[in-house]
């Protein structure tokens, strides 16, 4: 195996150099061959240029294309439309871009990291919206929203906040058939927008668990056309990145069509 790994040097600095190399590239493809003639694909984009649908697109016609076959669609590159108006209109509160004080001092805990996973199978997701459902507090709930707030109310848990400190969770949205006119199914761009949930420690941890799973019912139910609107016109207003202070980042790959090596169990 050593003579497929690439020496990038013990070297701090070069490391650190080559970090920032890679960060900068839009596009990044790495193809490592093997004496047994097989091969491993490994590809890389900035998300400026396209999310999670735009990539298995450009994935499938660049496997169209590869045996010198004719694409069978024309990808869309018209990004006009999510342009943002010549009169900025933000007509809501965009908390996601916001940041938090972080009260808890929670640095120190990152130091050391400990990597662990675990996998929740379809038994233990319907156990989980059923503890969502239990108190009668809402009449249904997807999967996506009973395992966000659960991973939101246990990592508030595990980190020992401090009962006034603000948490956040951002997640995406599928915004492409929320447009007018929805972006085409051909699109290559990004079509996604950031939601949040915004809660303190204490309400978090003390309130039913139901009542987390309607902050992120809530927060999903906004993401309307006007919202994405004006989500794109603060963005260009502000022109800065969302803080991710005191937030949990979730997002899911489950409505991408990758053929393929994962099965519908949900890893963390």
């Amino acid at each position: 195996m050593n003579e497929l790994i690439h020496d990038c040097q013990k070297n701090h600095k070069f490391q650190q150099r080559e970090h920032r190399k890679f960060l900068a590239l839009m596009l990044f493809i790495q193809v490592t061959r093997f004496k047994c003639r097989g091969f491993i694909f490994g590809l890389a984009t900035n998300h400026c240029m396209c999310d999670g649908l735009g990539a298995i697109g450009f994935v499938s016609s660049w496997g169209e294309t590869a045996p010198g076959l004719p694409l069978c669609v024309t990808p869309s590159l018209d990004r006009s439309i999510l342009k943002a108006r010549d009169h900025t209109k933000i007509e809501f509160p965009h908390h996601e871009f916001t940041k938090i004080e972080n009260v808890s001092d929670t640095t120190n805990l990152y130091q050391d990291k400990v990597r662990d996973k675990s996998c929740l199978d379809p038994e233990k997701l319907v156990q989980l919206k059923q503890m969502a459902l239990k108190d009668k507090a809402l009449g249904k709930c997807t999967t996506f929203q009973a395992l966000s707030a659960f991973v939101w109310r246990a990592r508030c848990k595990a980190l020992k906040l401090r009962p006034e400190q603000q948490n956040r969770l951002l997640f995406t949205v599928d915004g492409w058939p929320r447009l007018n006119p929805p972006l085409s199914k051909f699109f290559f761009g990004n079509g996604i927008v950031l939601m949040n949930s915004l809660c303190i420690a204490s309400e978090l941890l003390d309130m039913p668990f139901s009542f987390t799973v309607v902050l992120v019912q809530k927060a999903v139910s906004m993401v309307t056309y006007s919202y994405i609107r004006s989500a794109v016109e603060y963005f260009e207003a502000k022109i800065y990145p969302p803080s991710l202070s005191s937030t949990l980042l979730i997002t899911t790959w489950s409505k991408l069509s990758l053929l393929l090596f994962f099965s519908p169990s949900y890893l963390l």
